[in-house]
């Protein structure tokens, strides 16, 4: 596993660690992503809150911000909808694809309560051509 997918993988299974909210997995696996062809080898970081997290715990996770800083968003690999999304950031030539899920509620019943669940999963891997 190259050193710079590696690094990224594990800041962000230690910032959902660190809400005390959240079970963390972290693996090397490979997976067909969004914007290769081919699958890819890389790490894996798969975070669930059951209970959810504050906003506060929320800021602190490495996703959080819509850019983090040195990562650009590939809008183009990005998708959205009421029960979470997706999104493929690179930087120096590692990508992360980025999906969040939540419980979007339901437009048809008033009465009805949203689960404060949410996950993230976090596929980070090294595209060619980048440094490792």
């Amino acid at each position: 596993m190259p050193r710079s997918v590696a690094t990224v993988c594990d800041t962000v299974a230690a910032r959902w660690r660190a809400t005390g909210r959240a079970e963390v997995r972290l693996a090397d696996t490979t997976v067909q992503v969004t914007s290769d062809t081919s699958a890819q080898s890389g790490c894996i970081v798969l975070a669930t809150a059951p209970q959810g997290i504050d906003s506060t715990r929320w800021i602190s996770l490495y996703w959080a911000a819509n850019e983090p800083p040195g990562w650009t968003d590939l809008p183009q690999y990005d998708a959205d909808g009421p029960d979470g999304g997706g999104r493929t950031m690179e930087h120096d030539g590692v990508r992360c694809q980025v999906d969040l899920t939540q419980d979007g509620g339901d437009d048809s019943d008033s009465t009805y309560v949203p689960s404060p669940a949410i996950g993230e999963t976090t596929f980070c891997w090294l595209r060619s051509g980048g440094t490792r």
